[in-house]
């Protein structure tokens, strides 16, 4: 196990990471996945399974129709911001992350360049912008992505239990619609990175 000092330093910048996070999650909005989430959990209550073929921007599993009609619920009875709600998963992630990468290289946080490099993690600021700010469910999904390599040598067989139940009643009601806005995702091009404007007059 790692000693004193070096789970004092980690502890003491994730706590600094933690608090910066929940305040940009109060604070702000976030970005437009923020009402693009908030509008597919309302749509959810009237629509149900149908929304996969309403809305062609929904390409996630049914499983995240469930949380979002969840964090709009929670949002509805403690009267805090659906938009905090939606990013406060991803800021608990991130800590649990980072613990389980303290638990995978176990003695080793206790080396001067290891330790560095955990300290960087813990109060990066991408990390901060994303969990705090973006409002998406990366920082989820990169918890169980860590926690998969946490627990690689067991085996689970109800796993394909679990993820049927956790789609239910989407993938029965809608079984195609689903299949076809998961898996037939594609990219937006344009959105992201620099765009080149072409002349309008080119070619004349």
């Amino acid at each position: 196990m790692w000693n004193r000092k070096p789970r004092a330093a980690i502890i003491l910048v994730a706590a600094i990471a933690f608090g910066a996070k929940l305040l940009l999650a109060l604070k702000t909005y976030g970005t437009n996945d923020v009402y693009t989430y908030e509008r597919f959990a309302l749509w959810s209550r009237y629509f149900g399974a149908d929304l996969y073929k309403i809305a062609p921007d929904l390409n996630h599993p049914p499983s995240m129709l469930h949380i979002l009609s969840f964090l709009l619920w929670v949002s509805d009875h403690t009267h805090l911001p659906f938009h905090f709600w939606l990013r406060f998963p991803g800021i608990l992630a991130d800590a649990g992350t980072l613990w389980l990468i303290c638990r995978i290289l176990g003695p080793r946080i206790a080396e001067r360049s290891v330790l560095i490099a955990v300290l960087l993690i813990a109060i990066a600021p991408t990390h901060i912008l994303i969990s705090g700010f973006h409002g998406n469910t990366d920082p989820v999904m990169i918890f169980f992505v860590m926690a998969a390599v946490w627990f690689a040598g067991y085996r689970d067989n109800a796993a394909a239990g679990v993820v049927s139940v956790a789609r239910s009643p989407y993938i029965f009601e809608q079984s195609f619609a689903v299949i076809h806005r998961v898996f037939g995702y594609k990219s937006s091009y344009g959105l992201w990175g620099k765009r080149r404007t072409i002349p309008a007059n080119i070619g004349q």
